[in-house]
C-alpha cells in the first residue's frame, strides 16, 4: 500500500494533488487532507480483492469530490454558497480541511458533509469496493450544495428529535408532511412531493484518470458504458464504441495493462 499512496496520492504528478492544486488556487485556500490510511485499510481493505487497487479508489473518490465542489465554484449561481464557504473557511484557519471516513450507512454510494466542529468536509467512503469513483459525482454535488441547510436543520433540530423521541417524526416518516386544509379548516396528513432528480446533475464532462482505475476483471464487472468487445484470436481484441474518446480512454487502458513478452525484442 505503501507505493500506492507514494505514487497515487502523495506524488505532486497525481490527479489527486492536482486537483487539490487547481482548487486552491480558485479558493486561494490551502487544501488540507491527510487519511488516515491505516484506519481506512483496516475497516474497507478486506472488501477490496485485490488491495492494491484501494489506494487508487480512494484517490479517485476524492478527486470526483474535488471535480463537484469546482463546479460549483465555477457556477454564478452558487454565489451566496460560495461566500458562505469562504466565510466558513475563514473561521477554520483559513484552510480547506477533507476528513476521511467509512460509511456506517448500508448506502452503496459516498457522501460529503460539511463538520463544523472540525472545519472541514468530511468524505465518507462506502463500506464496499469501489469500481467506478465517477459514480458518485451527481450525489456529491447535490449534498456539497445542501451542506449548509443540513447543518442548520442539524443545529435547530432538538435533541429528542434527533434521538426519535415519542411523538416525533423520526428518519423514514419524511414520505408524508402535516398541512392545514384550507376549504375545511382541518389538519390533515399528505403526501411529502417527491423530489426529482435533474438530467443535468448526472451528466459527466470528463474522463476517469487511468490511475485510479481498478484492474480489468474488476472494472468489467460493472462496465460504465455498453461496448462490443470481440475475441479475434490470440493476437487481437476488437472493440467497438460510438464514443470516440471513450474508444482512446480503453486503448490506454488496456495498453497498461496488456502482458509484455519481455522476451521478445520488439515487447509485444
Amino acid at each position: 500500500m505503501n507505493v500506492g499512496i507514494r505514487d497515487v496520492w502523495d506524488s505532486p504528478e497525481s490527479t489527486v494533488q492536482k486537483a487539490f492544486s487547481d482548487l486552491s488556487s480558485t479558493l486561494g485556500y490551502e487544501i488540507v487532507a491527510n487519511p488516515e490510511w491505516a484506519l481506512l485499510l483496516a475497516e474497507v481493505g478486506p472488501l477490496y480483492s485485490d488491495q492494491s487497487s484501494f489506494v487508487p479508489a480512494v484517490a479517485g473518490t476524492v478527486s470526483c469530490w474535488v471535480k463537484a465542489l469546482a463546479e460549483l465554484l465555477e457556477d454564478d449561481n452558487n454565489e451566496t454558497w460560495t461566500d458562505e464557504l469562504l466565510e466558513k473557511l475563514k473561521s477554520s484557519w483559513s484552510k480547506l480541511r477533507i476528513f476521511l471516513e467509512v460509511s456506517r450507512s448500508k448506502d452503496d454510494l459516498a457522501s460529503t458533509r460539511w463538520d463544523e466542529a472540525r472545519g472541514g468536509f468530511v468524505v465518507c467512503l462506502p463500506a464496499k469496493q469501489i469500481s467506478n469513483p465517477l459514480m458518485f459525482f451527481a450525489s456529491f454535488k447535490g449534498q456539497l450544495l445542501d451542506a449548509w441547510n443540513e447543518e442548520k436543520k442539524k443545529a435547530e433540530t432538538p435533541l429528542a428529535h434527533r434521538l426519535g423521541g415519542a411523538g416525533v417524526a423520526v428518519p423514514g416518516d419524511d414520505w408524508a408532511d402535516v398541512e392545514m386544509d384550507s376549504s375545511t379548516g382541518k389538519v390533515a396528513v399528505v403526501d411529502a412531493p417527491v423530489a426529482m432528480a435533474s438530467t443535468a446533475a448526472n451528466r459527466v464532462e470528463f474522463m476517469p484518470d487511468l490511475s485510479t482505475m481498478p484492474r480489468p476483471d474488476e472494472l468489467l464487472q460493472k462496465p460504465p458504458y455498453h461496448l462490443f468487445i470481440y475475441d479475434k484470436g490470440r493476437q487481437e481484441v476488437e472493440v467497438q464504441c460510438s464514443h470516440s474518446p471513450t474508444l482512446q480512454f480503453i486503448s490506454d487502458y488496456l495498453k497498461k495493462w496488456c502482458r509484455v513478452n519481455h522476451q521478445c525484442t520488439t515487447k509485444v
